[in-house]
């Protein structure tokens, strides 16, 4: 039996209670004698703390953000989760809204959510905008972005109104950033880890995973939805999005890889960054999502607009 096998054997074992013991731990009911019900929720604050140490200790730093001082977890950690716990998803509704000023699209989802080995079940949901800035992006017509405009005047040139300069979106990529929040939304929920602060999270890991480490590091300005980023220690690893999410960026091996990729084929070290900037609204190679990286190998390879 290794670790993770004897970690979870003290909710195994009220899990494998009569299905009546069960309830009990799970719901307190008003018809319960007051002494019975103080005994069922000191009990049912000790079940939630194990069942919370066990899934933090499945996660690794890389599934983990700090979201202006609270910890979020991604989808990366959400889906190691489902299926330690049975957790499902079943009969997912989509609703598919346009805004019909900008043709941009939001996609909100409903669905039964439960635990086959929890023997819980509720209803979730998630959604997501193309309007977030990870979709838009963040560039101004002037050609810089919108966290170099404050009060509209940009730092680095005589433009005086920040005016998004729009790039266009995959409504695919949308729908699918809208499920994943629906599995984050389900799986914290269902396992009762809404509402962590940091000291739960360092606590139930055993200091493997602190707000110093995390990967992503959001903070929201004052009176915006937009997001600015904090390095953090692990943030090689991520960038921030729009809407106080994160999503992979390409390793430091990966970088190397493309910068050689690109000399081999004739690129200048201007010529990338142009490349990269125009075609892309990437200022940094350190900013180029995983999901893009391929192909922009290979735009480099094949010669692309150079």
């Amino acid at each position: 039996m290794d670790n993770h096998e004897r970690a979870i054997q003290p909710v195994k074992a009220e899990i494998d209670k009569p299905q009546s013991a069960m309830d009990e731990l799970l719901n307190l009911r008003g018809d319960i004698d007051p002494d019975k019900l103080v005994a069922i929720a000191e009990k049912r604050v000790k079940f939630l703390r194990q069942l919370g140490m066990i899934s933090l200790q499945r996660t690794s730093i890389q599934d983990w953000s700090d979201q202006d001082g609270s910890p979020y977890l991604e989808s990366t950690g959400a889906e190691k989760l489902m299926p330690l716990w049975g957790v499902y998803i079943k009969d997912t509704k989509e609703t598919e809204l346009m805004d019909l000023a900008t043709g941009r699209v939001s996609y909100f989802l409903t669905a039964r959510c439960g635990s086959h080995v929890l023997n819980i079940e509720t209803d979730c949901m998630g959604g997501r905008s193309a309007d977030d800035d990870f979709f838009v992006g963040t560039m101004c017509a002037c050609g810089h972005k919108r966290r170099e405009h404050t009060g509209g005047q940009c730092s680095r040139c005589e433009c005086s109104q920040y005016r998004l300069q729009p790039k266009p979106f995959d409504k695919l990529d949308v729908k699918k950033a809208a499920f994943s929040n629906l599995v984050v939304n389900a799986v914290t929920r269902i396992l009762g880890l809404r509402g962590l602060t940091w000291e739960d999270v360092e606590e139930f890991t055993k200091g493997k995973i602190s707000r110093e480490k995390a990967t992503g590091q959001v903070r929201y300005q004052k009176g915006s939805s937009t997001a600015s980023v904090e390095q953090g220690e692990g943030s090689k690893a991520r960038s921030s999005l729009g809407n106080g999410h994160s999503t992979q960026v390409i390793s430091d091996p990966q970088r190397k890889r493309l910068w050689a990729i690109a000399k081999q084929a004739g690129w200048k070290d201007e010529e990338i960054k142009d490349y990269l900037l125009r075609e892309h609204n990437i200022e940094h190679t350190k900013d180029i999502p995983r999901s893009d990286y391929d192909a922009i190998c290979e735009a480099f390879q094949s010669g692309g607009s150079h």
